[in-house]
């Protein structure tokens, strides 16, 4: 213990620094262990406040903004070793958020990012504003029906007359209360629209027929062929385009029957 401690004030006299000492029991006194600071910058110009000689020496960077359109890209560490942290806070003074590696940091807020070896990898990214962007686990919608909408939901159509649909209709429900037959043409689809689904509801007590495109088919039915209901009550049925050519029911109420 006489050694380190002489060792430990020979190395304070000098301005040394002494790294990787495993101590076992006993007590270090007059000795202040320091972490990195952070770095501060004021407007820093691009990419300056986060750069490599930055990130070699400091844990963070303390950047105040006076202005707008500030952004930072954090250079790679000279040791590509993964598992530096770096944390970048726009000071509570700033007058306009920053924007680094793609993130918007508001006034009085930080984000830390993780070395993974090869890049920076942001840790869990807090809210930024309203609606919350997809990038911060959102729907970048200001609303749930706007979200809905986003979605592929789609609006509800009153045709009590029968339709036959385009590829513009995909994700609408179509609504049809009528006593007599009436049949919806389904529209002609490829491989890109593999995804999209189209919904069906029937009040009245006539009968609704769902015709497929082409050499389509829908659920089991022969290519080209129908999918019906003829039960008086409401029914309802939902069809996915599971395959360019195949339309499969994900939902169904009441009998519907393929030809």
């Amino acid at each position: 213990m006489g050694k380190i401690r002489r060792s430990l004030t020979w190395l304070s006299a000098v301005g040394g620094t002494i790294s990787n000492v495993a101590i076992t029991g006993g007590s270090i006194t007059g000795v202040v262990i320091s972490d990195a600071p952070f770095f501060t910058s004021t407007d820093p110009a691009s990419s300056v406040a986060v750069a490599t000689a930055v990130v070699n020496s400091y844990n963070g960077a303390i950047i105040t903004l006076t202005g707008a359109g500030n952004a930072q890209t954090i250079g790679s560490p000279t040791v590509t070793t993964a598992g530096k942290v770096f944390t970048v806070v726009n000071n509570d003074t700033s007058t306009n958020p920053i924007a680094v590696n793609g993130i918007t940091i508001g006034v009085g807020k930080s984000q830390s990012f993780v070395w993974d070896g090869s890049a920076w990898v942001p840790t869990d990214i807090g809210i930024t504003g309203i609606p919350v962007s997809i990038t911060q686990g959102g729907t970048g919608q200001a609303s749930a029906f706007a979200a809905l909408t986003a979605l592929d939901v789609g609006s509800a159509v009153v045709d009590n007359d029968g339709a036959t649909l385009v590829v513009g209709d995909l994700g609408k429900t179509y609504i049809c209360d009528s006593g007599s037959s009436q049949q919806f043409n389904l529209p002609s689809v490829d491989a890109s629209n593999i995804g999209s689904r189209v919904t069906f509801v029937k009040i009245g007590a006539g009968t609704l027929t769902i015709d497929a495109a082409d050499s389509d088919t829908i659920d089991d039915s022969a290519a080209g062929a129908t999918i019906y209901c003829s039960d008086v009550g409401n029914a309802s049925i939902t069809l996915l385009l599971a395959a360019a050519t195949e339309w499969i029911p994900i939902s169904a109420t009441n009998t519907w029957i393929t030809t």
